[in-house]
């Protein structure tokens, strides 16, 4: 979910007995015209079936049945990428995902190799290519928790990396997540063509609870939308104990599915309808997945190069040096410019340069003209907010244009859009019964994308500074409730919810919220 801060990429051919199946093949080389299909097959517990026969499977092509010419049980060697939510709401929640992440690992194939990818606002390759667990585990624990949540861009970012990687018997996707994006250009449909012209790769995704409810209908849509193309699964947790389990369960199914190979009618191109029968009429689920020649997108382009007037910017911050820049201006709602606005410089997807240190930034002078200079050679999103930040700024605001620009030696120039006028939301919590004000309590803000953002203390005279004319939702809670036996309730009640529309900028709204504390007394003092 998004902060409060900143804004802004074959198979072994076999011949088949009704009697044998081989076990954990070599590759080789497929015939051109042969397709082949990775398929799952599971029962009504969501269990991979692991003992079906080659005649308990038929493929069928417009209505017509096709000859299987070879399929292969068991467990194949994969390419498997794991993209991982760092956004603000995943904070204290690393360890226990490195943990299931390292379990998924050593109960996969041991010629599994496996890379670990990062994002909130961008996508960052945190570990490449390995078969260390440890290594695994260690890139996903020192994950640094904020910002938003650009999970179609980050998604379009890793199954390019993993589509560059061309001897993959298998390519496989884990998605793990609590929210839904609230910051890519691409949509859900865009993202799911994406993953089709990047091989078409089996895509898992583990749905994490949020910290006060389970994950919302529209990211289980999601999850299941990225998921079902591909022949994958999504599995939506009501707990988050339970993620080590989902770990296990995706682990279990990759070394216990089938791979068939039929060559197609030379006719059309048909979509293929796999189905499987188990002895004795048992009910079984199927999941097919076919693979395609992955295409590899450009990640970024540098727009065409207009020479940057000069710009009292302050120096990149210390860390590693490169010949390469990116220069611009940072205009307001009328294109006027902005002065004072930190422009920070985040590496897109790939290897970050500046792990561990400072990333480069600059910060606008009277024209609104920011340099970025001495950058490693590579792509950037550009965030900007202002340099002398409030945490009440601007909660749900991000720069419109969060395309990566690529760094070079000739200075890329962009112009960034910030929004400097806000409306004003006064909010109060009363006491349903007693129309008491309540003084010390927090508030949560959700705008329709689904971002959230909490304040723990909110002072309702100088209010909350947010974009106008968008629709929230917010709910208050008391911070500390105390009651005559001294106790403190460590999960306290929240106000209804009220959805409202943010006033015209530059203007304020009072808005009163109750809470009903009756019942949260009587629990305490019984």
């Amino acid at each position: 979910m998004r902060g409060h801060d900143v804004a802004h990429s074959v198979v072994l051919s076999l011949l088949l007995t009704t009697s044998s199946f081989a076990q954990n093949p070599q590759s080789s080389a497929q015939p051109a015209n042969q397709t082949t299909i990775t398929v799952t097959v599971t029962d009504h517990d969501h269990h991979p079936v692991t003992a079906l026969q080659p005649e308990n499977f038929t493929i069928y092509e417009d209505g017509r049945q096709q000859a299987i010419n070879s399929v292969v049980s068991g467990d194949v060697t994969a390419c498997v990428g794991l993209l991982i939510d760092q956004s603000g709401s995943m904070r204290g929640r690393h360890n226990a995902i490195a943990a299931a992440m390292g379990d998924f690992v050593r109960a996969g194939n041991p010629g599994n190799q496996y890379f670990v990818a990062l994002f909130n606002d961008s996508a960052f390759l945190q570990q490449d290519f390995t078969r260390d667990a440890v290594a695994i585990e260690q890139a996903i624990s020192t994950a640094d928790a904020r910002g938003g949540t650009a999970l179609y861009e980050s998604i379009i970012a890793t199954v390019d990396h993993l589509a560059e990687r061309k001897n993959c018997e298998k390519r496989v996707l884990v998605l793990i997540t609590d929210g839904v994006d609230n910051e890519s250009r691409q949509t859900l449909e865009q993202t799911v063509r994406a993953l089709n012209e990047d091989g078409n790769p089996l895509v898992y995704a583990i749905g994490l609870p949020e910290r006060m409810t389970s994950l919302s209908s529209r990211g289980k849509h999601a999850l299941e939308a990225l998921t079902a193309a591909g022949g994958g699964a999504a599995i939506v947790l009501g707990d988050f104990g339970d993620i080590r389990k989902a770990s296990r369960r995706i682990a279990e199914e990759l070394r216990s599915q089938y791979r068939l190979s039929y060559t197609p009618s030379a006719t059309g191109n048909p979509q293929p309808k796999v189905s499987a029968h188990a002895p004795g009429g048992k009910s079984l689920a199927i999941r097919i997945n076919i693979a395609q020649e992955p295409v590899v997108r450009a990640k970024a382009t540098a727009p065409p190069y207009a020479p940057a007037r000069s710009a009292d910017a302050s120096p990149a911050s210390p860390g590693p040096r490169g010949p390469d820049c990116i220069s611009g201006t940072v205009v307001d709602e009328d294109q006027k410019p902005v002065a004072s606005i930190r422009v920070d410089a985040m590496p897109a997807f790939g290897p970050n340069p500046y792990a561990g240190r400072p990333i480069p930034y600059s910060v606008t002078d009277a024209q609104g003209h920011f340099r970025l200079a001495e950058l490693i050679k590579g792509n950037y999103r550009l965030h900007a907010r202002p340099e002398a930040y409030s945490r009440g700024q601007g909660v749900f605001y991000r720069n419109e244009d969060r395309t990566p620009v690529a760094s070079s030696e000739s200075c890329a120039n962009v112009t960034l859009k910030f929004l400097t006028r806000f409306a004003t939301l006064k909010i109060h919590l009363i006491d349903a019964a007693t129309r008491e004000p309540i003084l010390d309590y927090g508030i949560m803000l959700r705008n329709a994308s689904g971002e959230a953002f909490s304040m723990s203390r909110v002072d309702p005279e100088a209010g909350i500074r947010v974009p106008p004319g968008i629709e929230l939702t917010i709910q208050a809670w008391v911070r500390r409730e105390r009651f005559r036996s001294g106790t403190v309730r460590s999960a306290p009640k929240r106000s209804a919810p009220m959805t409202l529309t943010t006033p015209a900028a530059e203007t304020s709204r009072d808005i009163t919220l109750e809470l009903d504390q009756r019942s949260s007394a009587a629990e305490n003092n019984p």
